[in-house]
């Protein structure tokens, strides 16, 4: 097993674990500061998520994790889904929910912190 299965493995471990033991999710709507490799668990509609992230040569490497609710009549159905991104300190990046969430994610000082915020997505357009 390679690295990438390594963290892809335990990553869906983790959001499996939150979701059977319906942890408290965090509440982002105000944005959230997390450090290195400190998880936050949060949802996105229906689904879970579970987040991170790690200094990786001065850039903060985000990783987030969904994952549906558990059916436990049929557990054949669990999926997962997973987000990676680099961001560079003073940057941003957004996760687009099917549900019309953004999470955005914004790199701090030195790749030492970063901001975890749900924004709610606004159609918007001219009228023609």
């Amino acid at each position: 097993m390679n690295s990438t299965q390594k963290i892809f493995f335990l990553s869906t471990l983790l959001v499996s674990l939150v979701v059977a033991n319906g942890l408290r999710a965090a509440d982002i709507s105000n944005g959230l500061i997390i450090k290195p490799i400190q998880a936050v668990s949060f949802d996105v509609g229906a689904r879970r998520a579970v987040s991170y992230f790690r200094n990786a040569k001065g850039r903060c490497k985000v990783v987030l994790t969904l994952a549906e609710p558990i059916s436990w009549d049929n557990p054949s159905n669990f999926a997962t889904s997973r987000f990676e991104a680099a961001v560079h300190p003073g940057k941003a990046t957004r996760y687009h929910s099917r549900e019309g969430i953004a999470i955005e994610f914004a790199c701090l000082a030195n790749a030492q912190s970063m901001s975890v915020k749900a924004v709610q997505l606004v159609a918007t357009g001219t009228a023609q």
